[in-house]
Parts: structure tokens; C-alpha cells; sequence
């Protein structure tokens, strides 16, 4: 509730903005424009699907992508208002507005790093969308009738927030949640194409891998040529990989031996990455190959 209270206590704020600075529109929105970006800092998961570290390496998103989607939600007649992100120590948050004269959308992702959970509004509507957890409220406050719809996304450790003034109904809330595609985004995994040609392909972990970075001759091991690191987001594919390459090496506590000498090392010992202490979409879960 709080967080919806918030909203509502934005509203006014927009709403005011909005008799002050906007009139109405029936032209589609406008873009802002690409060379003032959101935040100097890119990152996340770009339009291409490519990886990168993401706003304070928090968020499995770029500004540019979200501004995208966002902008692929926005309703017929509303018209590019303002953006914002920020940064905590907890996550990060990318903002985008929208007004149709004296009305209002506005859309929030929420990044969910390290594991987290949504903060659910109580007296919220719970349900099920697309197969991922959401809610929707409507309330009322004097001349402010807002509706808010919440979706926990958790294949990029995200929630998308979106309140409006304009559009209260659940159903339409949920065609502008749709229509941003992020419904429908997730962390990519890296082709096989991208490989390093070093790693014996049945010794590839597969599953939401983001990431390779390569380190010739690393100093802790210096009877290696190459360390690869690995970086992945928990998921069941990732564990049923490891558990398949672990059937090619010898388990050492710790690592796993190949028979061509290629190191795995682990990010915990245990033969079960679940068992480990992961929980599902946890990132980064990394791990590091060593080749002769």
C-alpha cells in the first residue's frame, strides 16, 4: 500500500505538471531525444541481447531498451513527458512519463538485485499474468482517480510498475504492459557460436549464461594458459547443465577435473548448484574455466 500511496501521491504532482505545461495530444509519442539519455551508464540486457553490467550493475537492463519498451506501451495519444533513474544500494529504477493533457501513465522498472522479493500492496488484487505474478488497485483521492498494475519479472530479477490516470482498468493496464514486450524479455543465453573454441563443448554449462571474459596466463594459476569466466543467472537449465558436465569430470571438492586437464571451478561445493544456497534467478552465480 505504501508504494501505491506513492503513486498517488506523484499523481498530483504529474497532474498539476500537466495543467501547467501540457496540453492535449492525439499524436503518438514523441521520443526524447537520443543523445541526453536517462543515465550515462548503460548496461542490462540491450536491444541485440547482448550484456552488460546494467545501472550500478544492478539491473538486467539498458535505459535506451527500457525506453524502447516503454515507448512501445505508451498508449495512442499520450506524448513523451519525462524520464529519470536512480541508484541505491539496493538496486536501481528506471522512470518514464507520458501525458495526455490533464492525464497521466507513468512506468517503473524496479530492479530486484540480489535475490529480492516485490513488496506486494496489501488490499492489492493478486493474480496471475501471463504466468507471473502481479496486482492491480484502483483508488481515489478528491479529483485523482488512479489505477496501478504490478508485475513481478522475474526472468530479468525486475518488477514493471505502471500507474495511471487515465487508464484505470485493469484490462487496458495490462495491454500496456503487454505491448512493452517485456513480459516476454529474459536474460539471453550465449550461443554456441560464442563459445570459446578452448571449452570442449560438452563441457559448457548452458542456461542463462550473459556473460565470457577471458584472462590469458592468470596469475593464480600459472600452470594455465587461458581462465575463462563464466557468468550465469540461477535457473533449473543451469543445474541440470552442471549436473550433465559434472558426468565428464572428476569431482575434486571444489572443482571438477576434465580428462584434457580443463579446470571448472565451482562457486560452492556441493553436487547440487540449489543445494549450494542459490535460489532461482540469483546473479551472478560465476564460474571460472581453466585451460592448459
Amino acid at each position: 500500500m505504501k508504494r501505491f500511496l506513492i503513486f498517488l501521491f506523484l499523481a498530483l504532482f504529474v497532474v498539476a505538471g500537466c495543467n501547467s505545461s501540457s496540453s492535449s495530444s492525439n499524436e503518438n509519442p514523441t521520443k526524447p531525444d537520443p543523445t541526453n539519455p536517462v543515465t550515462p551508464d548503460p548496461g542490462g540486457v540491450d536491444d541485440t541481447g547482448g550484456i552488460m553490467p546494467g545501472i550500478c550493475g544492478k539491473m538486467f537492463m539498458t535505459p535506451s531498451t527500457f525506453r524502447n519498451a516503454a515507448f512501445a506501451g505508451a498508449p495512442s495519444g499520450y506524448s513523451f513527458s519525462d524520464e529519470e533513474s536512480e541508484c541505491t544500494d539496493y538496486g536501481g529504477t528506471y522512470e518514464i512519463r507520458f501525458a495526455s493533457g490533464q492525464q497521466f501513465v507513468m512506468m517503473e522498472l524496479e530492479s530486484l538485485w540480489g535475490g529480492r522479493t516485490p513488496t506486494w500492496s496489501p488490499g492489492a488484487e493478486r493474480f496471475k499474468l501471463d504466468g507471473m505474478d502481479a496486482e492491480y488497485m484502483e483508488m481515489s483521492t478528491g479529483s485523482i482517480n488512479l489505477g496501478y498494475l504490478a508485475i513481478h519479472l522475474p526472468y530479468i530479477e525486475a518488477s514493471l510498475l505502471i500507474s495511471s490516470t487515465g487508464i484505470r482498468n485493469r484490462a487496458d493496464l495490462e495491454t500496456v504492459a503487454r505491448n512493452t514486450g517485456l513480459l516476454n524479455k529474459r536474460v539471453p543465453d550465449i550461443k554456441d557460436s560464442d563459445w570459446p573454441v578452448e571449452i570442449i563443448p560438452s563441457y559448457r554449462l548452458k542456461g542463462m549464461v550473459y556473460e565470457i571474459t577471458r584472462d590469458d596466463n592468470p596469475a593464480e594459476s600459472p600452470e594455465h594458459r587461458i581462465r575463462f569466466n563464466i557468468s550465469t543467472m540461477m535457473n533449473p537449465e543451469l543445474n541440470e547443465s552442471y549436473n550433465r558436465v559434472k558426468t565428464f569430470a572428476v569431482d575434486e571438492g571444489g572443482f571438477l577435473r576434465f580428462p584434457d586437464s580443463t579446470i571448472l571451478n565451482l562457486p560452492f561445493e556441493d553436487e547440487d548448484l540449489y543445494k549450494g544456497g542459490h535460489k532461482n534467478f540469483d546473479w551472478p552465480v560465476q564460474f571460472e574455466y581453466f585451460i592448459k
